[in-house]
This record gives structure tokens, C-alpha cells and sequence, in this order.
């Protein structure tokens, strides 16, 4: 990663947090489609809807703190703008598609969803949330 000259005043964007949010909203989304897919009841579904979410903020710290470690005191950061872009969809992606993996397997595992269609909504939701609030972050 290449070393940004920053100024006081600067606006950043934290990569290892861009990468918590992507999973937790790809967490969310995929249990609650993973429970639609399983034709369960509406309480059902927001029970999913929370776990999943959960389930997406232990992923995405994991995937946060493995791909943007930094020494102590110190986060990964990148200068919000154009050149961002890269980084910050790198970022959430990764932690997009982990998240959703992790949550359409407990989908399959606990609320018998079907197999196929949930690794394909999983595809779609990670991917989904990834690109839509990297691009968010990265230009706003």
C-alpha cells in the first residue's frame, strides 16, 4: 500500500471500519434472504435479520484486523477522493463477501435454507453491499 502525505484537516477513510460496515450490512441482508428462501415467518426473518448482522460485525472485525493491520495506536487510512476508490473497494468487498458467506452458512445450517439459492444470494448481497458503500465512502 503506498504511503499518503496527509495534512491536518484532511478527510481519511479508515479501511479496516469501511470493511465492518460492508459486513455487517451483507451479514444482515443474507440471513434475512436466507430466511425469505426458507419460507419462515416474518418474526422469524428479523431474528435472522439481527444475527446475521451480528454475525457480520465478528466477521468483519476479524477481516478488518487481518487485512489492515497497523502498529498500536495507528489504523489504515487512505485520503478520501478518486484515489480511493481502489482501496476502499478492496476493503469492502472483502469484508462484504466474508460476512455473507459466514451468514449463508448459518442459514443453510439453522433455518434450512436451500443451498444453491443462498450461496447465489450471498454472491449478490456481499457483492452488493461491498460496491455500494466502498464507492459511498470513497467519494463522499
Amino acid at each position: 500500500m503506498r504511503q499518503y502525505q496527509l495534512s491536518p484537516g484532511d478527510r481519511v477513510l479508515e479501511l479496516a471500519a469501511l470493511a465492518l460496515a460492508a459486513a455487517v450490512v451483507a451479514g444482515a441482508l443474507t440471513a434475512l434472504t436466507g430466511a425469505w428462501l426458507g419460507h419462515h415467518s416474518w418474526p422469524v426473518s428479523l431474528a435472522a435479520l439481527v444475527c446475521g448482522g451480528f454475525a457480520g460485525f465478528v466477521v468483519g472485525r476479524v477481516v478488518g484486523r487481518w487485512l489492515y493491520r497497523a502498529a498500536d495506536g495507528q489504523t489504515a487510512v487512505v485520503r478520501v477522493g478518486r484515489g480511493a476508490l481502489p482501496a476502499a473497494l478492496r476493503a469492502g468487498l472483502a469484508g462484504g463477501l466474508a460476512s455473507a458467506v459466514a451468514a449463508t452458512g448459518l442459514a443453510i445450517w439453522l433455518l434450512a435454507a436451500p443451498s444453491l439459492p443462498s450461496l447465489v444470494a450471498a454472491a449478490c448481497c456481499g457483492s452488493l453491499a461491498g460496491l455500494v458503500l466502498s464507492c459511498l465512502a470513497s467519494l463522499t
